[in-house]
């Protein structure tokens, strides 16, 4: 059984002429963990946008230390296109500060459970008497597998986090992107957690000033845009203390009509196979729910369930036991992610 998920990338942002959005997949792991360095929206941006420019190459470049090129004028030319911040002439400082941006990554080896530290990317330029010349990037050979291989993973808008206006509301999409297809599309962040998941700097130390500056700005900016966007985002704080201090945050994320009618009008296209019967007459029991618990290692069984209907939905592979089934496909994630992210 071949459960792997071909993660692609979507349209061509070096085509003006494209009709195709723009969007990548990225691994969730890359969505909520730790970075380090001071980087601006722009900086994500750009960032986001040499990733999809590179994306169907990284194994051929990126992996085996080979640099992606382009030419610079091309890349001032995509970066006022797409991004449109009037912010060319910093394109090599914004590079820097990319390369000078370090990003932790977990992976098992031989049994054993690593914490990799990398930067986000190396760069080349020509010297500024020699610009014009060509602009070589590439990423850490390290992070390719998780990037292109992910266990679970987030299609993100390109076109609409270039709209976007600060780094947090860019951060704050790809968290709320990536709640938006569960069952449950809610998450409950601590103080800490959502300070480091925004990337927030040591000036938002204080909640108030990261509530204030980074959170509501973002949620309001991305409601303002939930058409596009296809959801919503509200939000619950949690106090605790005498002080009532803020001890977390929930995040709850609702689609909008356009959102629901657009998935509907994607299943109702996908092709049926004779699985059909078997995803509509077989709800689970609460016993298979807590047989999958213990065999997915920490992952949500209610995301590993949707991914396991869609799969048998567009599989030729007849399934004749679905509880059986959908508990191998449970264990064969749960054993993949303890390889490439050092679970146990």
């Amino acid at each position: 059984m071949n459960n792997t998920i071909a993660v692609r990338s979507t349209g061509n942002l070096r085509d003006k002429y494209s009709k195709v959005s723009s969007s990548i997949a990225l691994a969730n792991q890359c969505i909520f963990t730790e970075i380090s360095g001071k980087s601006t929206g722009f900086d994500r941006k750009l960032y986001l946008l040499l990733l999809h420019i590179a994306w169907d190459d990284l194994d051929t470049h990126s992996k085996v230390g080979k640099w992606h090129e382009i030419k610079e004028s091309e890349l001032r030319s995509l970066v006022d296109r797409h991004i449109i911040e009037k912010r060319t002439e910093r394109l090599y400082e914004s590079a820097k500060r990319l390369v000078q941006t370090s990003v932790e990554y977990r992976f098992t080896e031989n049994d054993k459970r690593w914490i990799g530290l990398s930067s986000l990317m190396s760069v080349q330029v020509l010297e500024k008497e020699e610009r014009d010349g060509f602009f070589r990037f590439r990423f850490p050979a390290e992070m390719v597998d998780i990037l292109k291989n992910p266990s679970i993973f987030t299609r993100l808008y390109l076109q609409f986090i270039f709209s976007l206006k600060s780094k947090y509301s860019i951060k704050m999409y790809e968290i709320c992107s990536s709640l938006v297809n569960l069952r449950y599309s809610e998450i409950v962040l601590s103080a800490d957690e959502i300070r480091k998941f925004l990337h927030a700097n040591e000036k938002l130390e204080q909640w108030s000033f990261l509530y204030r500056r980074a959170i509501l700005p973002a949620i309001n900016e991305i409601n303002e845009k939930s058409d596009i966007a296809g959801f919503r985002i509200d939000h619950n704080l949690h106090r605790c203390g005498k002080g009532g201090k803020v001890a977390s945050i929930k995040l709850i994320v609702t689609k909008t009509q356009n959102r629901i009618l657009l998935d509907k009008s994607l299943q109702k296209s996908a092709k049926p196979n004779d699985n059909v019967n078997v995803l509509k007459n077989n709800a689970f029991k609460t016993s298979t729910y807590e047989k999958a618990v213990k065999l997915a290692n920490g992952l949500d069984i209610y995301v590993l369930e949707d991914e396991w209907r869609r799969s048998i939905s567009q599989s030729d592979i007849k399934v004749k036991n679905a509880e059986k089934h959908f508990l191998a496909f449970v264990r064969f994630r749960a054993n993949k992610t303890n390889k490439r992210e050092g679970r146990v």
